[in-house]
């Protein structure tokens, strides 16, 4: 009875309620996020295995300056990359370029993918890989298809780069030409083109124009063409049309106007007519019909008239 007498006494205290504080969630003003690098093997994008790298960014980063630096950072760290002619693509871990927010049109920041995906940033990769692997892994046969609206990605690079690499060849066509280097190259060019071999040749053609070189070189030229060689060999100009055919001595016919200058082997210039010096090879020298005459020896300053 006293019991009950003293607990009647004492009321007991009303809980508190919790009160949910609504904070203000500052975004942070660095986070942590990891890349890593994709290569082409057997026809597939592949992970480098010990390839993945922590990358510090600001959350409101987007693609294009999140590429420059997960670029930066793997070439930095992989002594065997560089950038080359189209330098890296960024990926997302499904092998789709990163551009817009997965599934939306959306412009790609890296606040909102995190906020999309709901993972921690730390556990937030993407990949890297260089463009030529990406191009070549989208125009598989089992991948890509006409209506891939990917499809002219390659167009896009060749204008923006001129396809030009370190070291390598740098091509511009305006028109339509082809090019198939398989040992020996053959260029055929219609409209305008303008091929560079580093330390081979260089051929500007207006008009139409053909070169085979197998072995020994032939030059067809219809239109204006010219062709200089960067090794400091041949420097050609010609206006008209011109058969060119070189087989240790050289044969050349044209119709218009030419002028051609070989770096210690011979000069020609023709207006109409034609006239050729080779030392210690040939000499040409024609008003109408052509006459030539090849010597044994060296012979330097020789003219006919």
């Amino acid at each position: 009875r006293k019991e009950k007498e003293r607990s009647s006494r004492f009321k007991p205290k009303a809980k508190k309620a919790k009160i949910e504080k609504k904070g203000n969630e500052k975004t942070p003003s660095e986070v942590k996020i990891n890349i890593a690098l994709k290569k082409l093997r057997d026809n597939d994008l592949k992970f480098v295995r010990g390839s993945s790298l922590p990358l510090t960014v600001c959350p409101t980063i987007g693609s294009t300056e999140l590429l420059n630096k997960a670029a930066e950072k793997i070439v930095k760290f992989n002594s065997d990359l560089t950038f080359g002619a189209f330098g890296f693509t960024l990926l997302y871990p499904d092998r789709t370029k990163v551009i817009n927010l997965p599934g939306s049109e959306e412009p790609f920041t890296l606040e909102k993918y995190k906020k999309d995906i709901g993972k921690a940033y730390t556990r937030l990769t993407f990949y890297i890989c260089k463009t030529e692997d990406y191009l070549e892994f989208l125009y598989r046969p089992s991948y890509c298809s006409d209506s891939d609206p990917d499809f002219d990605i390659i167009d896009k690079y060749i204008a923006q780069s001129g396809m030009t690499g370190t070291g390598g060849p740098s091509m511009t066509t305006i028109g339509e030409s082809s090019m198939t280097p398989t040992g020996n190259p053959r260029i055929t060019a219609t409209g305008e083109s303008n091929v560079t071999a580093s330390g081979e040749s260089r051929m500007t053609a207006t008009g139409e124009s053909s070169m085979t070189p197998t072995g020994d070189p032939s030059v067809t030229a219809i239109g204006e063409s010219s062709m200089t060689l960067d090794n400091g060999e041949i420097s050609m100009t010609t206006s008209g049309e011109s058969i060119m055919t070189t087989s240790g001595e050289s044969i050349m016919t044209t119709t218009g106007e030419s002028i051609m200058t070989t770096t210690g082997e011979s000069s020609m210039t023709t207006t109409g007519e034609s006239s050729m010096t080779t030392t210690g090879e040939s000499s040409m020298h024609t008003t109408g019909e052509p006459q030539i005459f090849v010597v044994d020896e060296d012979v330097s300053g020789s003219t006919t008239e």
